[in-house]
């Protein structure tokens, strides 16, 4: 369902309120504003703060310790809900440090956010992944953290038949979990509310954005994502514990850009 401006603006939506739904927190993922991030950590933060987030998902740490960020997100009462980490990250030559780190900075939700190109070259190649999360999942719930996984478009786009979204999920445990992005999914073919429901329980995070089939990152209203579903789909089916609102196609977005996200997040909401 595509809303116009004018029925957005009016509606906001208001009948979606569902007896018993559970109360799912906002989260801001800091690639929005990376380049604030870069200049001006410390001031990023409070800013997005102010402007209403509760939580941040970090995709880098701009030069800055575990502890100094720790207390960085204290001071403005933020909360670290997960954080994008490289694939190469998590390989056993590095995962001890990983996982050191984001002991340190109170972290339990590591999320891949992509994948070398030798990992996704064929449908064998995402089985060979499959096991290699299964294995590093096991790994990180030893120390009380857990391993997730975050889509873009090509994931969805079928390879020897398959989705690769689907060789990835149906080839590890329910441990790993997912991050569904809308945009990316919506973009790359699938239908978001499909997407959400096809395994159960597994959607912990979702990247909240609008879409069209010609673009995967636009302002919430403004694509086609049938926002009547989504909530209630996300509370009752996919297991849902962070809306992450994210705007990152734009590199020179601004701090108005996540004010209006935020902003028209709560009105469909």
């Amino acid at each position: 369902m595509v809303l116009s401006r004018r029925e957005f603006a009016l509606t906001g939506i208001s009948g979606l309120a569902f007896a018993g739904a559970r109360r799912i927190p906002v989260a801001l993922q800091l690639f929005s504003v990376r380049r604030q991030c870069q200049k001006d950590l410390p001031g990023t933060l409070s800013r997005v703060a102010d402007i209403g987030y509760s939580a941040v998902e970090f995709a880098g740490y701009y030069g800055h310790g575990p502890d100094e960020l720790k207390r960085l997100l204290a001071e403005r009462r933020l909360t670290c809900c997960g954080a994008h980490v490289s694939f190469d990250s998590v390989q056993p030559d590095k995962l001890p440090a990983t996982i050191e780190f984001h002991q340190a900075l109170g972290n339990r939700s590591l999320i891949v956010p992509g994948l070398p190109a030798r990992a996704t070259q064929s449908h064998e190649a995402w089985l060979e992944t499959a096991k290699r999360f299964g294995e590093i999942s096991k790994t990180l719930l030893k120390s009380g953290m857990r391993l997730g996984y975050h889509n873009h478009a090509a994931e969805f786009r079928p390879v020897s038949g398959e989705r690769p979204w689907d060789t990835l999920f149906e080839n590890t445990p329910k441990e790993v979990f997912i991050e569904l992005d809308l945009g990316g999914a919506g973009y790359g073919g699938a239908n978001p509310i499909e997407a959400l429901k096809r395994y159960p329980g597994r959607v912990r995070f979702v990247h909240v954005k609008d879409y069209t089939l010609t673009k995967p990152d636009l302002m919430i209203g403004d694509g086609q994502m049938d926002w009547h579903e989504f909530f209630p789909v996300c509370e009752k089916v996919a297991g849902t514990e962070w809306y992450v609102i994210e705007h990152d196609s734009d590199p020179n977005a601004n701090f108005e850009d996540i004010r209006e996200c935020l902003r028209r997040f709560r009105a469909v909401k």
